[in-house]
């Protein structure tokens, strides 16, 4: 009995530990990204080229970022006219910043705006993730929102809608999904 029950044991901790690496394998390939760690842009096309060619990829041109923000990272027009986004992943360390812009798209804009909220309906069940403001000013204004959370790295993935309320006014964006497995 006490042989059976081990092996038992051994086999349900092999098993976990196996279904964990596959879970973390998977999240950790679906992660590569655009702006994963501090590596330099090759081109001004939006994220670096270490490890891969466009030369020799097929269906590369459906991969557009869009135009590279000021801080390097996606910008994005809000459906309402007025204001414009940039935002920006870091893979490596789970953070996820948004940066409110003018409508150029060229110059951060301090607002007095509580949080960015990011919504994900797709998966399971519904996510909603709260991007707090980074660094406001005496005012309580600020242009960069932040959060560290892997699942929000997923969620891009999956496609979100963006929404702030500056000044009264709602601002929304849905992102389409951002796919990296190049």
């Amino acid at each position: 009995m006490n042989c059976c029950c081990r092996g038992s044991r051994y086999w349900m901790v092999a098993a976990m530990f196996s279904l964990t690496a596959w879970v973390a394998g998977g999240v950790t390939v679906s992660m590569v990204g655009c702006n994963s760690g501090s590596s330099e842009q090759a081109s001004g096309d939006g994220h670096d080229h270490d490890g891969h060619d466009h030369d020799d990829h097929e269906g590369h041109d459906e991969h557009d970022h869009g135009p590279t923000g000021p801080h390097g990272g996606h910008t994005e027009g809000f459906d309402q006219p007025g204001y414009a986004f940039e935002w920006i992943h870091e893979d490596d360390e789970q953070l996820v910043r948004i940066v409110i812009l003018d409508e150029s798209k060229k110059e951060s804009v301090p607002v007095a705006a509580s949080q960015v909220t990011i919504r994900c309906d797709k998966g399971r069940e519904p996510q909603e993730f709260a991007l707090l403001p980074v660094s406001p000013d005496g005012e309580g204004r600020a242009s960069e929102f932040s959060l560290k959370d892997g699942q929000l790295l997923v969620a891009l993935n999956l496609g979100v809608d963006v929404s702030v309320e500056i000044e009264g006014t709602t601002y929304t964006k849905t992102l389409e999904p951002h796919d990296h497995q190049h």
